[in-house]
């Protein structure tokens, strides 16, 4: 892919690719600071003793989910993606 020249208008392709992944970034960050709230109000909701429990719970849902995204759903980059074969 060759260098854009400064003065080259932006494609709507281009503008695409970058709109779908700044959504997909903002997202992401929503999730996680969802998961991280929950993760409060389930401490708040148990016992002193289970708080650690819950928090090593909450951190395991979310690399487990994160890692199961990337593997079997990113369309690109996982492991299981399809691969192109045309050369």
């Amino acid at each position: 892919m060759a260098t854009p020249a400064p003065n080259d208008p932006v494609t709507y392709a281009e503008f695409s690719v970058v709109v779908d992944h700044m959504w997909t970034l903002l997202a992401a960050f929503l999730v996680f600071m969802m998961q991280a709230g929950f993760s409060i109000l389930e401490s708040g909701m148990v016992r002193m003793k289970n708080v650690k429990n819950i928090m090593i719970k909450n951190v395991l849902d979310a690399s487990v989910g994160a890692f199961m995204w990337w593997g079997f759903l990113h369309p690109c980059e996982g492991f299981l993606a399809l691969r192109r074969t045309d050369s």
